[in-house]
Parts: structure tokens; C-alpha cells; sequence
């Protein structure tokens, strides 16, 4: 019991956030376009990117995307099927080892040499567009957690409205990653700078 609760409040802490600069955002007379310019030049640096960000093209990311979310297709059908067959022990592996095997596996050498939880997903600008498969992925383990505690303690803290909400917000996360993995590389990036401008415009 304590290990799956440690395991979702790590997989909380682990979500994928940005800092925003209060100071930038509520500078006056500058455009949208600019506003988003500055964010990212918060994010990254030219001197550093060769040495801290991993070199992935577009393309590439696209397919890592069009990957990550079969996988979490795939990875909710196993869950969602223990679940309803009573089946603990799959879910219970799952979230314990299976899922922090897939994140801690660096994806290239960049990844490794951070001290983070999550190494699996390219750290790069060009991923931002794709931030919610990431997320998706993320939301999925910390359900199948809370379905894994309800099978083993029916009676807990973890109830049908806490279980509603997990999956509620995963669903969601899935529906953005899924929208973004459909579209071409070019449309997926802007739907991702216009975000960011209700964001900031907030």
C-alpha cells in the first residue's frame, strides 16, 4: 500500500509544467507573437542546445508521438481488462515496475545525464506540440494506480468519485495528444503557440 502511494504522488510530481515569467506576460505594448518569443527564450538557449537538448527533427518527433500514444492505447486496454477480471497482480506490476521502466530509459544521451524521473521523452522544443502524450502517459499510470488500491482495498480513500475524476482527466489528456498526433507537424506546433497565447493572455 505504501508503495503504490508513494508511486502517485511521485508520478504527481513528475508531470511536465511550465514557469511562467509574471513580470514578461504583464509587459505592456507587446504583441502576442512576442510574448510567445520570450517564453521560449526562457525554455532554451542556442549556446547550450547542442549540449542540453536532444537532436530530433520534426518528423521524428511526430512518430515518437504517433509511438508513445499506440502504447497508451494499448497500455489502457491491459489496465482497463485487469480491472474488470479482478486481476490485481497485472495492474499492481504495471504501475510499480512496468511503467517506471519505460520512463526511466533515457532516450538518448542528453536524457541521461538529467537528474529527473522521466528520461524517456525527447527534451526538446521541437517535442512542446506533443507535451500532451507525455501527459496522457502520465495520468494513465496514476488511474491504473488508484484502480489497483480500489481492487485491493474497496473500502479506502481511493472512491468511485476519486476513480472518475483520474479517468476524467486522463481522457482528456489522450483526446489533446490524439488531436495533435493527427495533424501534420506544422499544424500541431501552432495549435501548441495558440495555447500558449490563452495562457499568457489569461
Amino acid at each position: 500500500m505504501f508503495k503504490e502511494i508513494l508511486l502517485l504522488t511521485l508520478l504527481s510530481l513528475g508531470l511536465n509544467s511550465f514557469t511562467w515569467s509574471e513580470s514578461k506576460i504583464n509587459q505592456k505594448n507587446i504583441s502576442n507573437f512576442d510574448k510567445v518569443s520570450l517564453l521560449e527564450s526562457n525554455i532554451s538557449s542556442p549556446q547550450l542546445e547542442t549540449m542540453f537538448t536532444s537532436n530530433i527533427t520534426p518528423q521524428e518527433a511526430k512518430q515518437f508521438a504517433t509511438k508513445l500514444l499506440a502504447k497508451i492505447n494499448y497500455d489502457e486496454k491491459l489496465i482497463l481488462n485487469a480491472y474488470k477480471h479482478d486481476d490485481y497482480n497485472t495492474i499492481y506490476k504495471y504501475t510499480l515496475y512496468d511503467i517506471n521502466d519505460f520512463i526511466t530509459k533515457p532516450y538518448s544521451k542528453v536524457e541521461e545525464n538529467f537528474f529527473v524521473i522521466k528520461k524517456y521523452f525527447p527534451f526538446s522544443e521541437v517535442m512542446f506540440p506533443y507535451l500532451y502524450c507525455d501527459t496522457a502517459l502520465i495520468k494513465l499510470a496514476k488511474y491504473a494506480g488508484s484502480l489497483g488500491i480500489h481492487l485491493r482495498n474497496s473500502n479506502d480513500w481511493i472512491t468511485d468519485e476519486v476513480i472518475e475524476e483520474e479517468r476524467l482527466d486522463f481522457e482528456r489528456a489522450k483526446f489533446k495528444c490524439s488531436q495533435r498526433v493527427n495533424m501534420t507537424y506544422e499544424e500541431a506546433l501552432k495549435a501548441h503557440k495558440i495555447e500558449l497565447y490563452k495562457i499568457m493572455d489569461y
